[in-house]
């Protein structure tokens, strides 16, 4: 691990992440591209190590999830793969995955303060304290995308309300290439949230730390209701949300789909912060624009976004932005 991973505290904060040997990554490598079972003795020989070597990482791997299957004449086959995001099964550095965690915004934010570098990702199949804004807690079952993912931005204090709508656009967006046909619309509800219809789909989260002149980092968490959930574990929330519900034997294909999409949209977006053309995104994948909305504090017809991500409301024929809280749709 880099220097920051040692840092106090951290090595025990990874503890709990997910942790595969080089040589179980390669036997799993190497069934993944088989055409046909494999022998004990072929995957000894072409890994260099014994036969009972081999077996002790079939034995890890299928307690990791993996289907991996035995066939008569004693070769081994992938069968399915495990419904579990590991850090392997996306591409990139610096991801860390959690069978279950309290909150991935959280140990981001730790991990941030430690020295992790712009991109380090903290994936969870489920968490036990997810949050929301304002301190809200997130239901997070087992079957949906919880991430976090560490930022250094070069910007300036003003432009960081602009974050979660650069990951809102790069969510939805990301969220379309894939799920974008179906009867409802995916869409962007002013601040964070990204809805499916007139239901909660997901939510995202940022939070930050920074200078009096500049930003040290900032933590964008993301939460979504894809993937092999059922609604009953979602109905303990009131409304009850959105899900886009996904087979099981494609559940991780799903999700890894989905984060591969977002990270390069989320940079992209990031660098567009202060450009017109962010916010003319938002604007086309906006639910809230023309609707007659409620704040905190004023009501009135949205009618567009501002540069610096407030929101611009005509309350009894006054223009009047709304900087933050919450949203209710009339």
């Amino acid at each position: 691990m880099t220097d920051w991973a040692h840092a106090d505290g951290i090595k025990d904060l990874l503890k709990g992440a997910s942790k595969f040997g080089a040589k179980e990554l390669l036997v799993l490598e190497h069934l993944k591209g088989a055409k046909g079972p494999l022998s004990g003795q072929t995957l000894a020989a072409e890994l260099s190590v014994t036969r009972a070597a081999v077996w002790k990482h079939i034995k890890s791997l299928r307690t990791a999830g993996y289907g991996i299957e035995g066939t008569p004449s004693g070769g081994y086959v992938l069968g399915s793969l495990a419904h579990r995001m590991y850090a392997h099964e996306i591409p990139g550095d610096h991801i860390f995955h959690f069978n279950s965690c309290g909150s991935t915004n959280d140990i981001a934010k730790e991990l941030a303060t430690a020295g992790a570098p712009d991109g380090t990702m903290v994936i969870a199949d489920e968490q036990s304290a997810g949050k929301g804004r304002r301190g809200r807690s997130w239901v997070s079952p087992p079957g949906g995308i919880y991430m976090s993912v560490v930022t250094r931005p070069t910007m300036a204090l003003k432009a960081v309300g602009l974050v979660t709508i650069a990951a809102a656009v790069a969510a939805v967006t990301a969220l379309r290439r894939n799920h974008g046909g179906g009867k409802e619309a995916i869409t962007i509800k002013w601040p964070n949230d990204i809805l499916l219809g007139e239901r909660k789909l997901g939510g995202i989260l940022c939070e930050m730390a920074a200078q009096p002149d500049q930003v040290d980092w900032i933590v964008i968490g993301i939460g979504l209701n894809l993937g092999a959930q059922s609604q009953s574990e979602l109905d303990v929330i009131e409304p009850g949300p959105a899900y886009i519900p996904v087979p099981e034997e494609e559940s991780l294909a799903e999700r890894v789909k989905f984060v591969h999409d977002f990270i390069p949209e989320l940079v992209e977006r990031i660098r567009q912060i202060g450009d017109v053309g962010l916010v003319s995104e938002w604007t086309e994948l906006s639910s809230t624009i023309g609707r007659h909305v409620e704040s905190d504090t004023h009501s009135g017809v949205a009618v567009r976004l501002e540069n610096d991500g407030s929101l611009v409301i005509v309350s009894n024929g006054t223009e009047v932005p709304v900087v933050s809280g919450d949203l209710v749709y009339g």
